[in-house]
C-alpha cells in the first residue's frame, strides 16, 4: 500500500479545503483537496521542488491516511449548465433535455454529464 503525502492547501490558502493529499509516487498535481485528514505513523520531511515552488517546505508522509470531505472539482461534476428560464443549456447555448447525472451546488452553480 502506498504511503500518503499530506500538505496544507498551497494551491488556495483561502479555501475551506485546507489540506491536500495524494499517494506517494503520484504527482503533487494529482493531490485532492479536503477539509480533514486522519493519519497514522507520520513522519515529516522536506518537500520536493514542486511543493517548494508554492512555499511549502515540509510535507507529512504517512503509512496510512484518509481524507474526508473532499472538494468536488468541476471536471468531476461534468459540464457547467445554466437555466435560461425555459430549459437548461451548456456554455455554448445548446439545449440540454437529459443528463446522466446532475449536481446542484450550494453556490447556485449547476453541472451535469450529458
Amino acid at each position: 500500500m502506498a504511503k500518503k503525502i499530506i500538505t496544507a492547501n498551497y494551491r488556495n490558502r483561502n479555501s475551506a479545503y485546507k489540506w491536500l493529499i495524494h499517494d506517494e509516487g503520484q504527482s503533487p498535481e494529482e493531490a485532492r483537496a479536503c477539509k480533514r485528514v486522519t493519519a497514522k505513523n507520520v513522519k515529516f520531511q522536506r518537500s520536493d521542488d514542486y511543493e517548494a515552488g508554492f512555499v511549502c517546505n515540509v510535507v507529512a508522509v504517512a503509512d496510512e491516511a484518509e481524507g474526508h470531505d473532499f472538494e468536488v472539482t468541476h471536471n468531476e461534476q461534468g459540464s457547467a449548465l445554466r437555466f435560461n428560464g425555459a430549459y437548461f443549456e451548456d456554455h455554448k447555448g445548446n439545449a440540454i433535455h437529459a443528463l446522466e447525472d446532475l449536481t446542484l451546488n450550494d453556490d447556485g452553480t449547476i453541472y451535469g454529464h450529458v
